[in-house]
Parts: C-alpha cells; sequence; structure tokens
C-alpha cells in the first residue's frame, strides 16, 4: 500500500547573510533515468534504509514529490532526470 504524504523531515539552518535556508532530509542513494514508476516501488522494498546514511541538503530546485512508503519519500528532479530518498518525519 502506498501512502500519499505531502511533507518530509525538514531542518532549519542560518547562513552567512542572515537568511534561513530549509534543508530536507536525504538518503545517499539516487536513481538516473527510470521509465516505470513501478521499479521505484521494488527500488523501495529492496533496500535496506535504516543502513544508509542520510545528509540534509537543500530541495533541489527542479523537483517534485512522487509519493512515499514505509516512512520513505519518493522525489524526482526533473531538470536532471533523476529520483532521490527523503526520510519521511
Amino acid at each position: 500500500m502506498v501512502r500519499i504524504r505531502k511533507w518530509t523531515r525538514l531542518k532549519e539552518i542560518w547562513v552567512n547573510n542572515g537568511d534561513n535556508v530549509m534543508q530536507i532530509e536525504t538518503f545517499d542513494f539516487i536513481i538516473n533515468g527510470l521509465k516505470d514508476d513501478c521499479e521505484l516501488t521494488d527500488i523501495l522494498n529492496g533496500m535496506v534504509w535504516c543502513e544508509m546514511e542520510t545528509t540534509y541538503q537543500n530541495k533541489p530546485t527542479h523537483s517534485r514529490f512522487m509519493f512515499s512508503q514505509d516512512g520513505i519519500g519518493v522525489w524526482y528532479d526533473y531538470g536532471a532526470d533523476y529520483h532521490f530518498f527523503t526520510h519521511q518525519g
């Protein structure tokens, strides 16, 4: 079962000029150029996400949230044609 969520774990940081920037907690794993969303579900079910490292990064400008499953969010960066994964809080 796939649950749709429109939020993810964000971290607010302050940069040198005093502006705050919202960052997204992403897994250190991306997939380039998938043609079928069914492959994404297979990857979500087959990965051991608790053993992967995460980092906080700025949300890519040309990206959109697709879906989440079991606490893992799937995003697509249409500017660079890759999928990336986030830890859903």
